[in-house]
């Protein structure tokens, strides 16, 4: 009786050793596939393919990348904002909006200058 607790519990402890090793997403790693649309990290290849949100969020930071490096054909920033203040992401959604007051104060300042 007493062999067979401690060899549940030494089981358990070692799904519990073994699930902590899980393979985790860091920001460089996150960085990196938005700056140059590849990653090694296979963990975010398949959040990438099941999570809708998570490749919602990175396909917006892509096309803000590639608007701003000229390699897209739609360079209205006004539909990026738009799409990027619709994504859940606060950080997202506050650079949008960011972005949409300096370009108001922007035209503002042009106009006081004509």
């Amino acid at each position: 009786m007493y062999q067979q607790k401690r060899k549940e519990v030494k089981e358990h402890n070692e799904s519990i050793e073994n699930g902590s090793k899980t393979q985790r997403v860091s920001q460089n790693q996150i960085r990196k596939y938005i700056l140059k649309g590849k990653s090694d990290n296979p963990k975010l290849a398949e959040l990438y393919k099941s999570s809708p949100q998570i490749k919602e969020l990175l396909s917006v930071c892509q096309n803000f990348r590639d608007m701003i490096n000229g390699n897209t054909y739609d360079k209205d920033i006004r539909k990026w904002i738009e799409k990027a203040k619709a994504t859940r992401n606060m950080a997202l959604t506050n650079f949008a909006y960011g972005i949409e007051k300096t370009g108001r104060q922007y035209r503002q300042l042009l106009i006081s200058l004509q």
